[in-house]
């Protein structure tokens, strides 16, 4: 039976109206019909290839990620891109933790990847309370940091994609701690692509390490090697508040 999205379906319309109805609490029924005629379809389709499970799990996840960020819809937020590697003796830490202090003090809650490094120093600034971690699942590496560990706002994702559309999507802006050539990357791409950004970037002052070249090229190779004078926590406050 072919099924479709903007036509009467007959009999399996009526099927999904009762069971929407079963339910009662469902304030936007057409988009839920939808939905479900898509599984039906994308069932209809399947060829025995990984398709279904990949759409399955990202629906999962996408699901999880509205409901665990759904209650601080109106709560600004700042996501926070870092080196795990960072050491707490290192200075750029002590700024991460300087960093997360103040976003709490605005009532801004900070947004990182919930692991180690520069991670788990702006969570340690900002407390549990105003922290999201989106994490990713991987085989030997980037454990819940014990600040996020446990909290409801803690999120482990399978699919990478999944977990860049929480940063972007639930952030106001976004800060870039000590890019590298894999950093610089998962830092400037969102950068380019969000609007709400702009701001950090033409207030905030950029400059490469002593002994490099200025240039566009310095983005894309691995021997160079960014600072951004932006990690200072009051300029980036000032920032904010602004």
């Amino acid at each position: 039976m072919k099924i479709y999205f903007n036509k009467d379906n007959g009999p399996i319309d009526k099927l999904i109206q009762e069971l929407i109805g079963l339910l009662g609490d469902i304030p936007r029924p057409e988009i839920v019909r939808e939905m479900i005629l898509a599984s039906l379809k994308a069932g209809q389709e399947d060829d025995g290839a990984v398709d279904l499970k990949l759409m399955n799990t990202s629906l999962k996840e996408m699901r999880f990620t509205a409901k665990a960020f759904g209650p601080y819809r109106h709560t600004r937020k700042v996501a926070v891109f870092g080196s795990a590697r960072t050491l707490p003796e290192e200075t750029i830490y002590k700024m991460a933790i300087s960093l997360g202090q103040k976003l709490a003090e605005l009532e801004y809650m900070a947004i990182t990847g919930g692991g180690p490094g520069i991670m788990q120093a702006v969570h340690e600034g900002a407390g549990s309370e105003y922290s999201f971690g989106v994490n990713i699942r991987l085989p030997f590496e980037q454990k819940s940091n014990p600040v996020i560990e446990g909290n409801p706002r803690s999120i482990t994702y399978k699919y990478f994609f999944n977990r860049k559309v929480a940063f972007l999507k639930e952030s106001d802006a976004i800060v870039v701690f000590q890019v590298g050539s894999v950093r610089s990357m998962r830092g400037w791409r969102p950068l380019l692509w969000c609007k709400q950004v702009s701001t950090i970037l033409y207030r905030f002052s950029w400059w490469m390490s002593p002994g490099e070249h200025t240039g566009v090229d310095g983005l894309s190779s691995s021997r160079k090697r960014f600072s951004c004078r932006a990690i200072f926590a009051n300029q980036i406050w000032h920032c904010l508040r602004g």
